[in-house]
């Protein structure tokens, strides 16, 4: 089950490589950006974890169901995001060095 939980995540940064040419640092990131990649996260893992219920019948899966952790997945990740952007906020920044002396 934590493979499924580690897969959604990667899948979806594999892919925002290839189709935004997201860069490793992550540098090119825009905030629109940022809100198709938790979308794209929130159906890729409610839908991998979906399928790993049905194939194991642990669990009952419905549309019902996915629909409701499709949106809890993508309410989460944008909450996530925005206390990690308002952590960021508070910490102090370094003055840029002077590259022309």
């Amino acid at each position: 089950m934590s493979f499924v939980s580690a897969m959604a995540p990667y899948l979806v940064y594999l892919s925002a490589r290839h189709h935004f040419g997201l860069a490793e640092s992550l540098i090119n990131l825009s905030p629109q950006r940022l809100l198709v990649c938790c979308v794209a996260f929130g159906i890729t893992s409610s839908g991998l974890h979906h399928f790993w219920f049905w194939l194991n019948g642990t669990a009952p899966v419905s549309l019902k169901s996915l629909v409701a952790m499709i949106t809890g997945d993508i309410v989460g990740a944008i909450i996530v995001l925005y206390i990690v952007k308002m952590l960021l906020a508070l910490i102090p920044r370094r003055p840029m060095d002077n590259p022309n002396p």
